[in-house]
């Protein structure tokens, strides 16, 4: 299973996940297609977590697909994300980094 970058392709959807963002979130876009598969990925990381979401127009997202993005892609475990799926059976995958301070 191999994650093809399409993000160069997809210009629009990138200007529509940066306007659609809080500022201060802003971070990184990336598209990928699964080769040989109908399933798509929009990863977004920035500075308190990431958030991915896979489709797929031909059939559900499988659970081999999910798992494999967040440990290639999301570069983390299952057991750190929140994971739901919403009624149109898109894939939403949210990991929020753990909070540090500094005490004086």
């Amino acid at each position: 299973m191999k994650f093809k970058d399409i993000t160069k392709q997809k210009p629009d959807v990138v200007a529509l996940m940066k306007t659609s963002l809080i500022p201060y979130e802003e971070g990184d876009i990336k598209i990928y297609k699964i080769s040989g598969t109908d399933t798509m990925v929009i990863h977004h990381s920035y500075i308190s977590g990431q958030y991915g979401s896979l489709s797929n127009t031909e059939r559900p997202v499988k659970e081999s697909e999910i798992k494999r993005f967040i440990t290639t892609k999301m570069k983390t475990r299952t057991q750190k994300v929140t994971i739901s799926i919403s009624s149109n059976g898109v894939v939403h995958i949210q990991e929020e980094y753990a909070e540090t301070s500094v005490l004086n």
